[in-house]
């Protein structure tokens, strides 16, 4: 993986999973816990926002993996620090609420007041904790 000076090193399937974990928290009832706002926030959101996109009878997204995504989860849920979710729930799940979509890990910073080199330190660290939960 290469890196530029504004990258952090996550390696791009470490990426991939956690991209994989936050489709799967938003698409679906999250188990055991109705009181989680994800589903219900991404049904809202899709039902005021969402066009769907005439995908044919031939071509559809793929579906997130629900085994891996439950992986991530566990890790998350059972690993993670407080702060460590909130930085990946700001990087990955709500990146519009969080100001990462509009200002880049800059603004997802500054809505969580850490400074930028805390928030990509401490997002590392739970990316790191993923990795290990895969065995790499």
């Amino acid at each position: 993986m290469k890196h530029g000076r504004h990258e952090i090193p996550i390696p791009s399937w470490v990426d991939h999973e956690m991209q994989n974990w936050a489709r799967w928290s938003l698409s679906a009832e999250y188990p055991g816990r109705p009181d989680w706002p994800g589903p219900r926030m991404a049904r809202d959101l899709i039902s005021r926002f969402y066009r769907a996109p005439d995908w044919g009878d031939d071509v559809r997204p793929l579906p997130p993996n629900e085994a891996h995504a439950q992986r991530v989860e566990q890790v998350v849920q059972k690993r993670m620090q407080p702060l460590e979710r909130r930085i990946v729930d700001a990087e990955y799940v709500h990146p519009w609420a969080s100001g990462r979509w509009r200002n880049g890990r800059v603004g997802a910073a500054r809505h969580l007041k850490l400074s930028l080199n805390s928030y990509e330190a401490i997002l590392c660290s739970a990316c790191l904790k993923v990795e290990q939960a895969f065995g790499q």
